[in-house]
């Protein structure tokens, strides 16, 4: 499973851990309950998953787990069932992994990286020395930690590591950005090539924002509205911006930052607008410090 590794790895795997999660469009809740049943009796322990609006989450089993857990058998089993899941989700959304499994042997630790191309799942594994992280992970070490007692000297220094700590983690994990984004009712939305065919509107959801997008006034609801619009694009961009509304096609939501920097962005789909006049689609982004408009686009754009 993975990518050629660097260092050999020899036996059985001592210890390891899980971190990271899986996201992803909601399928019904009785196929979460299922997997959430199925993945947590393979043995590596229990699995986490929980839902929010159209989305779902799901933690891996937490702490250290003894070698007898972390077997080929155990982990073959654990990514059959995460396929499983992923092949049968909804296509309204993206599915996101940082899903990590973390393996110590004697000689070497193995590190694999679960992501999801292609509505399937890649495995990326290499293989280093075994750090002293990793040796602190070990679960005899743990417990005979657990058992010594500490001052308030080293009491005051793990804590003030744990600040540093804590701070470069929210940090990179977007949770600092999130904590203070920008203000959801600032941000303009840039219909540009859509202006009238649609109509954007962004809330405020738990630090990050839902962009509800809608038909707009001028929203071409027949043929002829639809040929007019052709007939008068000032380039093909412009037609094919037309022709994405008429053919319930896919565009882009974007998050930009003031010098026009893609924050994030989210792929959506207007079929549900050509039947429906009423139908709202729902893109989630996450929320940024310099976030300044939301934008509907044909492409992706370019990060930062």
């Amino acid at each position: 499973m993975g990518e050629p590794e660097i260092i050999d790895v020899h036996g059985d795997a001592r210890y390891g851990w899980f971190d990271g999660v899986l996201t992803g469009p909601r399928p019904p809740d009785r196929r979460l309950r299922e997997a959430q049943r199925e993945l947590s009796a393979v043995g590596l322990g229990a699995v986490d998953i929980t839902s929010d609006g159209g989305r779902f989450s799901l933690l891996p089993p937490e702490g250290t787990l003894a070698g007898d857990c972390m077997t080929v058998a155990h982990l073959d089993a654990f990514v059959l069932g995460l396929r499983a899941l992923v092949a049968e989700l909804p296509e309204s959304g993206d599915v996101e992994s940082s899903l990590r499994c973390t393996e110590v042997f004697a000689d070497a630790t193995r590190e694999t990286l679960v992501l999801v191309e292609d509505g399937d799942l890649r495995a990326i594994s290499r293989t280093r020395a075994v750090a002293d992280a990793d040796r602190r992970r070990e679960p005899a070490h743990v417990r005979a930690a657990a058992r010594q007692p500490i001052g308030w000297g080293r009491l005051l220094a793990v804590l003030a590591l744990s600040l540093v700590v804590f701070t470069i983690v929210a940090w990179q994990g977007g949770w600092i950005d999130r904590t203070m984004s920008a203000d959801a009712q600032a941000l303009s939305p840039a219909l540009e090539r859509f202006d009238g065919m649609l109509a954007v509107e962004v809330e405020p959801y738990w630090g990050d924002y839902k962009v509800h997008v809608r038909r707009g006034a001028a929203y071409p609801d027949t043929p002829g509205a639809v040929q007019t619009r052709i007939e008068g694009a000032a380039d093909t961009a412009d037609r094919a911006a037309v022709n994405a509304v008429a053919d319930g096609g896919d565009v882009f939501v974007r998050l930009e930052a003031g010098d026009g920097a893609v924050l994030a962005s989210r792929s959506i789909s207007l079929r549900p607008l050509l039947s429906n006049p009423e139908a709202v689609i729902e893109a989630r982004l996450p929320g940024r410090i310099r976030a300044v408009s939301v934008r509907l686009a044909l492409d992706a754009g370019a990060g930062e």
